[in-house]
């Protein structure tokens, strides 16, 4: 207790309180209900005794926490706990949060509500109690908004039903121990990592599956009701396991990978299976040999990416349809038989080292006339049994990107007489291609993008030869999500010539931020482990780095409406106070932002122009990552469709044209790290 006799008695007759302005107090259990504020400093209510409640509110402001610990806590029949709404967008970097961390005994119908939307913040209504009884728990809010059960909750034998919002799974026994299927009736599940469990679902309606970590197992039977769908969303590419079996009439849908089915059972699930939304990796196929994974019809839309990890996955009956731009089949060498091929979008399939893929004979199917199917690897692709088995222009929609024994390039398809879809002698010509892909050109190009920047920083002649050397970046989201940053770490730490040498590396990158961002901070914006980014002189100051990378751009181009004189003079201003600190500045362009081949961004060559005239009148090391991975884009992107017309590969470089994918990351990681050793050895 650290408050007034008084204050105390007061707190304790309100048969329905409300705290605020304060850190610690005691409830003695007056009353059914209980109103928590904290709208000006973190509150923590201490239960003197086991209590039973009808009502607990949360009100944190919009930056505070809210815990309610000590002795359990009992919710009658028909109780709320509900999370309020909080003035105004949280956002990233805030920590207003709800937590209780009592145990809870449920007496009969009990409801959680979250009515704040989580994004990369602390907005979650936290039960780290272990939750007991055999009653109803409801899970309701608003889409996103979070509860999230982190204790061991197998005391609990109730049946647990979402309505609406998310509930995060933060222990594996979080579902408790109750036999009754969990209940979807909205809303969303979410795997927190490494989350594993074996309850049976029910989606009744239109409901979500989210992994916030990798690893996670559900050993349960998923039963989807006619007319529901479950969406499996996977936030940033996280993994699950699914070893039980999928059924019912309703459909059940994809929109990122991360996925993988194992185990033997087969699903019979009625509706349709679609496979779509990231181009970030695969939903993968890894059941028993035989076992269906999609046992009536698959639907492959944008961007998505299904692989096989063993033979027979999916039904023999069952149709393939191909919807929007580019998804993809890989059969890694295994071999399977599906039904009839419908194209209504462009489509790849990848057999692989010695992949088998047999069709129907889809002559019969109306495919869109101007999307086409290109095949590659090496093995064997049939339709039906004959020459009969596609139509003329069916095949004249077929190609094979560069088939074994042929030069590289797209080649027309031809069926054999027994059906086997063949490459034939004649390369697709490309018309009207923008860039000259002759041998000369490409050459040029490449030494734009073929460089060993790494080793250049780390090995024989490394300029990294004082000990404890600062390295501090300053970035956006591509550098706040630390992908190239990390191979430069790990170049570093792996080198016998670095790694003693306690070199760090700090990164500043922002999500989000642009270069004024980075000048003078931001109070709407996530910094790096998610705290608020400060100003440059601020963060030079604790770092007192040696070298100073600054890489900037996109977001100023893409939404944040900085001019070009904001963006000079803002550049200027970072790289003269990091020179006036003692440190060498590395400025590099902005790379690229959601361009095809032939479209190129006139304003993003206008930004990047600006850095280098800044660099140049400076005196600041230039990495051009602009012209590297335009260079990269021109030279290896181009894919030439069947008919001769020809297209662009996203997935180069990016995820989504701007993000790096791992190819685009190592290209970011040598170009950055041949700056830094470019700038330590002008001395």
């Amino acid at each position: 207790m650290k408050h007034s006799t008084a204050l105390r008695a007061f707190l304790f007759l309100l048969s329905s309180a409300s705290l605020s302005s304060a850190l610690d107090y005691v409830w003695t259990g007056k009353g059914d209900a209980m109103k928590l504020s904290a709208l000006t400093e973190p509150v923590k209510v201490r239960l003197a005794k086991n209590i039973k409640l009808t009502l607990v509110t949360f009100d944190p402001g919009a930056l505070n926490t809210i815990e309610i610990q000590g002795e359990p806590l009992e919710l009658a029949d028909g109780a709320l706990v509900e999370f309020l709404k909080l003035p105004g967008d949280v956002g990233m970097g805030k920590t207003a949060s709800a937590t209780i961390s009592s145990n809870l005994k449920l007496s009969g119908r009990v409801a959680i509500m979250n009515q704040n939307r989580h994004y990369l913040g602390g907005e979650k209504l936290l039960i780290t109690g272990a939750i007991q009884g055999d009653g109803k728990l409801l899970i309701g809010g608003v889409k996103g908004g979070i509860v999230q059960l982190t204790g061991d909750n197998s005391g609990y034998l109730g049946h647990v039903i979402i309505e609406g919002g998310s509930l995060m799974l933060g222990h594996s026994s979080a579902l408790g121990s109750g036999q009754e299927a969990v209940t979807l009736k909205g809303g969303s599940l979410v795997m927190g990592a490494r989350i594993s469990t074996t309850h049976d679902l029910k989606v009744m309606a239109k409901a979500e599956w989210d992994a916030h970590g990798p690893n996670g197992t559900h050993d349960g039977r998923i039963t989807i009701y006619k007319g529901a769908v479950l969406t499996v969303k996977n936030g940033g590419g996280n993994t699950t396991t699914w070893r039980g079996e999928v059924s019912g009439p309703g459909n059940l849908v994809f929109t990122a990978h991360g996925t993988t089915f194992a185990g033997d059972r087969p699903n019979t699930l009625q509706g349709a299976v679609t496979i779509g939304g990231s181009s970030r990796g695969a939903t993968i196929m890894a059941r028993t040999a035989g076992t269906d994974v999609v046992p009536r019809s698959l639907v492959m839309t944008s961007n998505g990416t299904l692989r096989w990890a063993s033979d027979e996955q999916i039904a023999d009956s069952a149709s393939v349809t191909f919807q929007g731009e580019v998804p993809t089949l890989e059969l890694a060498g295994h071999k399977e038989r599906a039904g009839i091929l419908d194209l209504q979008g462009d489509a790849r399939i990848d057999l692989g080292q010695n992949g088998e893929l047999s069709f129907f004979d889809s002559s019969g199917i109306s495919w869109h006339p101007e999307k086409v199917v290109m095949i590659q690897g090496q093995g064997t692709i049939r339709f039906g049994e004959g020459e009969s088995s596609l139509t003329k222009e069916q095949l004249q929609q077929i190609g094979f990107f560069n088939p074994a024994g042929q030069p590289a390039g797209m080649y027309t398809a031809r069926l054999s007489n027994d059906g086997e879809l063949l490459p034939t002698n004649t390369p697709v010509v490309p018309k009207n291609l923008p860039v000259d892909l002759s041998s000369e050109a490409n050459a040029r190009r490449r030494s734009w993008y073929e460089l060993e920047g790494l080793r250049d920083l780390t090995g024989e002649k490394t300029p990294l030869t004082k000990p404890g050397t600062v390295i501090s970046f300053y970035g956006d989201s591509i550098t706040w999500g630390g992908g190239y940053l990390n191979l430069i770490n790990k170049a570093i730490s792996e080198s016998p010539r670095t790694k003693d040498l306690g070199i760090k590396l700090i990164n500043h990158g922002v999500n989000g931020g642009g270069v004024l961002t980075l000048r003078d901070g931001d109070k709407g914006t996530a910094h790096y482990g998610n705290t608020r980014p400060r100003p440059f002189a601020e963060t030079m100051a604790e770092d007192k780095p040696d070298v100073v990378v600054v890489s900037i751009g996109v977001n100023d181009v893409w939404w944040r409406k900085t001019t070009p004189g904001q963006f000079e003079k803002a550049l200027t201003d970072l790289v003269v106070r990091a020179k006036n600190a003692g440190a060498r500045p590395v400025l590099a362009t902005l790379a690229i932002m959601k361009e095809k081949i032939g479209e190129r961004n006139a304003k993003c060559d206008d930004y990047a122009e600006i850095a280098r005239k800044v660099a140049k009148e400076t005196g600041a090391t230039l990495v051009d990552l602009r012209a590297a991975f335009m260079a990269c884009m021109e030279s290896e992107s181009i894919v030439v469709r069947p008919g001769g017309a020809w297209t662009s590969d996203g997935k180069l470089l990016t995820h989504d044209g701007v993000h790096p994918n791992a190819r685009g990351n190592q290209l970011l990681a040598d170009l950055i790290a041949q700056g830094i050793s470019r700038s330590l050895k002008d001395r």
